[in-house]
């Protein structure tokens, strides 16, 4: 039965594509346009890229941007960067070297995005190292910097062994030739983690046009409705469900989680100890500027 639900899922899908392709063809000509699209066309595209840690809502943010059908919306596209965004993260590579990463690892998705006739949307957390060169070689781009609280991402690193002695993870940030790093624990690694990813997109956010980037945190996400109506409005797409009430949203999309994590035991903030909570308030220095009060 799974086998056969798989056959039947993949035909829906390439049927859908060959649908959408379809019909953007015929106005494409309708225009008088190409048919298939010009790399010009492709750098000039609307596109939307999510910055954040990861394990932050991700997950339920795709889910809320499919229910549109004029976006494209990919959160875990091949290749994902998982090494290589770690790499440049320290390595710091030239410009010129992370346009070809990018245009290597996500021109032909963007191609398939605009044959089918939609935006695309990318909510994978690997892409956030790449922001400053996505946003240049995109100048239609925008940017949502989804943050959620450290305290709630370093539990979920803690229940994920994120930094666990002994075990490879090439994904993971790490500083080269760091005595302090060497010494801090393993709690203390991912809340430098945590610090470290936003530090990035504050730098990033700091140059660019405000009009570019909005932020949002995974709290509100999960939690008031009217963020999903902002996050419409920021990407200039018709909301599917503009005159639904809240409680429809809340039922519709919040109700059903998305990602949610059930392996690993770490207790809840309150119960940390007292020095574990003093670790994460000397790490997260950016706490207090999305108004986590950790007390």
């Amino acid at each position: 039965s799974h086998y056969i639900s798989s056959i039947r899922q993949w035909n829906t899908e390439y049927f859908a594509e060959l649908s959408q392709k379809r019909a953007a063809a015929r106005q494409r000509v309708a225009d008088k346009m190409t048919i298939f699209p010009r790399p010009d066309e492709i750098f000039d595209a609307r596109c939307y890229f999510v910055l954040s840690t990861g394990r932050c809502g991700t997950g339920m943010l795709t889910k809320i941007l499919q229910e549109s059908p004029q976006l494209f919306v990919c959160h875990s596209p091949k290749p994902e960067l998982e090494y290589v965004s770690s790499m440049v993260h320290q390595k710091a590579p030239s410009a010129e070297a992370l346009e070809l990463a990018v245009l290597a690892a996500r021109f032909e998705i963007l191609v398939e995005a605009r044959q089918r006739g939609k935006v695309y949307v990318e909510t994978n957390n690997r892409i956030t190292f790449f922001a400053s060169t996505l946003a240049t070689l995109f100048p239609n781009s925008k940017f949502i910097h989804l943050v959620r609280c450290p305290a709630d991402f370093v539990r979920s690193g803690m229940r994920r062994n994120y930094y666990k002695e002994g075990k490879i993870q090439h994904q993971r940030l790490c500083p080269i030739g760091n005595e302090e790093w060497s010494a801090m624990s393993q709690l203390e690694k991912i809340a430098w983690e945590w610090n470290e990813i936003n530090s990035s997109i504050e730098d990033f956010k700091s140059t660019s046009n405000p009009e570019r980037v909005m932020t949002i945190k995974s709290e509100d996400l999960f939690t008031k409705p009217e963020t999903i109506l902002k996050i419409y409005d920021f990407l200039d797409v018709t909301v599917p469900f503009r005159n639904a009430d809240p409680q429809y949203l809340r039922k519709r999309l919040l109700d059903k989680p998305v990602n949610r994590q059930v392996s690993g035991d770490y207790p809840k903030y309150p119960n940390w100890t007292q020095c574990d909570k003093d670790a994460l308030r000397t790490r997260a220095t950016l706490a207090a500027r999305y108004g986590y009060g950790l007390v």
